[in-house]
């Protein structure tokens, strides 16, 4: 039957609602910073379980209360189609943004700081679109000083388009809530099917918001790295603009489906029984969500490396820092490379570089059974990326693509922690594109840091944040006083437990070339470093340096000299680096298939007071030890001299048979009544 149409509602605005909306807004804008120290401050006082957990708890149970006044006024309108959809929708979208867009669980204020804006534009009598659309303004105001007031050159901070439309989305559930209620208390209306809500009226927006996301898309387009990891270990997505007004249009649709007239309702409102079942489950399926952000995660969350074949990393790297400039590397240098036993030559210090110099030297080195290290400035991490960085940095993968020498690519040496976005970044268009390929980055040692806590947060961050095939970092002990840093068996711990902990190999880069306060090592030094960096489960060890820089920046002050190359000339340095090169692959090939177990040292440095098993004792007071197990539970021990000016004499007891390697010959033998270790060398043993 008929129904006379029936205008919607209309009324004058209420003053008092309207100002307080309009001071609700201006207040976000002067007291997000007091209000931000003082959470900082309870943050600090009371730690970030029950930071998060109060967090979680105040404002779950506000917005909550809040919800269930709505949901009671409501119940006559459960049988509208669009009221639940919409409802439904926001549901789903508040639970996306929770799991995938929040750093903490204080950003939860978004949601009913910003429900309670639209409802008082809704107080003020506005319609409910108009209410939720008003209320997003004062968000993206708010978001926008902060950005240029609060924030302005502050490092590593941006326009954050996730609260922009976490904004949104709480302003759509004041408006869809209280908004649906009271347009419910105006009752039904019949329109014409041109206000249909697929009708042509919505041609124009669609065409609007289409360039709108096809303009931010150019602009800003979507960012390369999928999660970001946060401070409380959770991981996070960073929407790029063409997202954020994704989401925004969708938080639109939702609120014009709640917002759609209603029709005539046959009979009277549903049943008490079904109105509170739907909004039970409605508020528990919300709470549910919320709760699931109560604790940050016992374990850091990890990163899922992407598939990939194999790499340069899965082998034992013998490399060194400083190659040879691209203009000198011919083939009498590689030649003399190979037979030093390197074989990966690292990116060059100084001279040209560029892809026509870069792709000789890779044909260089494949006539020599050499892989290297390809220094590129489109894939460079050492600066921020430009806006363009991805069209520039594929096309230098497609400069070197195929090339069967290419063992990866320098990113950055020696980077802070706020360069880790762009080297991820980086390391996964070289994973997309050329999977076998590695980003190669170096990081700093233990003693730029204020203490060992700041430098283990410092590696664990790089390894979170970037998922890097290949660990690396340089120590350097010696110094030209005659004395050692005390922190080298500290920073090599560290670094031995993370690369455990997140299943990446690691490479030591020890000293060799003297420089700055850095004494001229021996051989057994050389071998000290190394073999104790093979004890600890390193699978490669890079030389600093091979060739010696004449013309870097602060040369003078750094005084470099005598490098395993030194004008252009072999120094002594480079039968030391081919002995010792030559021992560490033949005990790397024994090992090959082990992983590390555990490390000792029998003066208390580390690894508590006895010898791991199946060790039973020793005979002398001056050697660490490095147990391997296999998938097979086979076990073996590389024994280093702790002592790099003299030899030792001592006795492995063990519960089992003893063999020892000889790597000169390559073969093992039953170990005797003592073992004699040079000066820094090393001894493989396995169990039998």
């Amino acid at each position: 039957m008929d129904t006379a149409q029936k205008p919607e509602p209309s009324q004058s605005l209420r003053t008092a609602p309207l100002i307080a909306a309009l001071a609700l807004s201006i207040g976000n804008l002067f007291m997000h910073k007091p209000i931000s120290d003082g959470l900082d401050l309870l943050y600090s006082k009371i730690g970030r379980q029950w930071y998060e957990l109060a967090s979680l708890t105040g404002i779950g149970v506000l917005s909550l209360a809040a919800a269930a006044t709505a949901l009671r006024q409501l119940r006559a309108t459960w049988d509208q189609t669009w009221v639940l959809l919409s409802l439904f929708g926001l549901a789903i979208l508040t639970a996306a943004a929770q799991q995938w867009m929040l750093v903490t669980n204080i950003e939860l204020i978004h949601f009913p700081q910003f429900a309670l804006l639209a409802f008082m534009f809704l107080a003020a009598g506005l319609p409910p679109k108009v209410a939720w659309l008003t209320a997003f303004a004062g968000g993206l105001l708010d978001e926008t000083y902060q950005h240029l007031v609060l924030y302005a050159g502050v490092p590593d901070t941006y326009f954050d388009i996730n609260d922009i439309l976490l904004n949104a989305i709480g302003a759509a559930w004041g408006a869809c809530l209280f908004g649906a209620t009271k347009l419910a208390a105006a009752g039904p209306i019949v329109t014409s099917k041109d206000d249909s809500i697929w009708s042509n009226r919505y041609t124009a927006p669609i065409v609007v918001a289409t360039s709108l996301v096809a303009a931010a898309l150019y602009f800003d387009p979507l960012n390369e790295t999928l999660l970001r990891p946060a401070a409380t270990r959770r991981l996070y997505r960073v929407l790029s603009t063409s997202e954020g007004i994704v989401g925004i249009l969708m938080v639109a649709i939702l609120v014009e489906l709640a917002s759609h007239p209603r029709r005539p309702r046959a009979g009277g409102a549903p049943g008490g029984a079904r109105s509170q079942f739907i909004a039970v489950s409605l508020v528990t399926a919300i709470f549910g969500v919320a709760c699931q952000t109560v604790q940050p995660p016992a374990e850091p969350v990890r990163f899922t490396p992407a598939k990939r074949g194999p790499t340069i990393a899965d082998t034992f790297l013998t490399t060194f820092w400083c190659g040879p400039p691209l203009e000198a590397f011919d083939d009498s240098r590689a030649r003399e490379i190979a037979a030093a036993g390197f074989n990966l030559v690292g990116a060059p210090c100084e001279g040209a570089v560029n892809p026509d110099l870069n792709r000789k030297a890779l044909d260089i080195a494949k006539r020599h059974g050499l892989a290297m290290l390809i220094k590129d400035s489109r894939l460079s991490a050492s600066r921020s990326l430009g806006k363009f960085w991805r069209i520039s940095a594929s096309k230098a993968l497609l400069d070197y693509r195929g090339h069967e020498s290419v063992g990866g690519f320098f990113l950055s040496d020696e980077p802070n922690s706020d360069r880790n976005p762009d080297i991820a970044a980086l390391r996964n268009r070289i994973r997309r594109r050329d999977g076998d390929k590695i980003g190669y980055v170096n990081l700093l040692p233990d003693y730029v840091f204020p203490g060992p806590e700041d430098y283990r947060e410092y590696v664990e961050a790089y390894l979170f944040d970037t998922q890097p095939d290949l660990l690396s970092y340089d120590h350097y002990p010696f110094l030209d006083d005659d004395s050692d840093r005390p922190s080298y068996f500290p920073n090599l711990l560290v670094i031995r437990e993370l690369a455990i902990e997140y299943n990446v190999p690691f490479m030591a880069i020890i000293q060799l070339m003297p420089h700055a306060n850095y004494r001229d090592v021996t051989y057994e030094e050389l071998a000290w470093q190394a073999f104790h960096a093979l004890a600890f489960g390193a699978r490669g060890i890079s030389y600093f340096a091979y060739w010696t820089p004449s013309s870097v920046p602060d040369n003078l002050a750094y005084r470099f000299r005598k490098g395993i190359i030194d004008g252009g000339l072999q120094t002594e340095h480079y039968a030391h680096v081919k002995r010792l090169n030559r021992e560490l692959r033949a005990l790397a090939a024994q090992m090959d298939g082990y992983h590390s177990e555990s490390v000792w040292n029998s003066t208390g440095k580390f690894g508590g007071l006895h010898p791991p098993k199946p060790f039973t004792g020793t005979s002398v007071q001056a050697i660490s030890i490095g147990t391997f197990a296999s998938a097979a539970n086979r076990r073996m021990a590389l024994v280093v001299n702790q002592d790099y000016r003299e030899p030792t004499t001592t006795k492995l007891m063990a519960e089992r048979s003893i063999e020892v390697f000889d790597p000169i010959t390559e073969t093992w033998a039953p170990a005797g009544d003592s073992i004699k270790l040079a000066a820094g060398a090393a001894v493989l043993v396995r169990f039998r």
